[in-house]
């Protein structure tokens, strides 16, 4: 994933209210939601995936930064903390996203391990 992937991803789930779809499925709703069909075309674990990959990738660059001249290290260390952080946010977010499927699973009586989002949601479109 380069950093024109990731940042469409960021910028798309920070558009997203993720506890409006939830309480949409709580209170019936699904029918009213314009933004339905893109929570069952999102993958929360290849996303998960994804933003984990990211963090190592960020991770080594700056172990690799911390060896670079003082030049290479002030024009990217700003960037690598904004970058830094944004993986930090989205990780928080898939946590919440975690916690919300766990709940829906147990709203609709199903098993937890085996509940999908995506599949949730492409069964109430």
């Amino acid at each position: 994933m380069n950093s024109v992937e990731f940042h469409k991803i960021t910028s798309q789930l920070g558009e997203i209210n993720w506890n409006q779809y939830y309480s949409c499925v709580c209170e019936g709703r699904l029918a009213l939601n314009p933004h339905l069909s893109y929570c069952y075309s999102v993958n929360v674990d290849a996303l998960s995936g994804d933003i984990t990959k990211l963090a190592e990738q960020i991770s080594g660059l700056r172990k690799q930064l911390e060896k670079s001249s003082d030049d290479l290290r002030t024009q990217f260390s700003p960037f690598l903390t904004s970058a830094s952080k944004e993986v930090a946010l989205v990780k928080g977010d898939i946590k919440e996203i975690e916690a919300m499927r766990k709940d829906l699973a147990e709203y609709f009586a199903e098993d937890p391990k085996m509940f999908k989002l995506e599949e949730c949601f492409s069964i109430l479109r």
